[in-house]
């Protein structure tokens, strides 16, 4: 399967783009809760936990999975400091 792909390749070379890719493809079997491993294995590995948590979120948004995506949202205004950060995000995720 593709997804045991890309576990065989994450397993060589760990990155947060193939654990966002296997957490994309967890949600699309149903596995949630697997998915929020694979994400937060994305967070582990970026340099950059605001563009992390904001490309999860953007995910997540393409996943329908609004109250996930919003938290994402919020997680990376917290990283990059400013209150508005990610307002628009947010407002079209709500």
């Amino acid at each position: 399967t593709l997804l045991g792909l890309v576990e065989q390749e994450f397993t060589r070379e760990p990155t947060s783009s193939l654990a966002m890719l296997a957490a994309t493809l967890q949600v699309k079997n149903g596995k949630l809760e697997s998915a929020d491993t694979w994400w937060s294995k994305a967070v582990d590995l970026s340099r950059s936990p605001e563009a992390v948590h904001a490309e999860i979120g953007r995910s997540q948004r393409e996943l329908f999975l609004m109250d996930r995506a919003i938290a994402s949202f919020i997680k990376a205004r917290i990283a990059n400091g400013e209150p508005h950060a990610y307002a628009i995000f947010i407002l079209r995720t709500a």
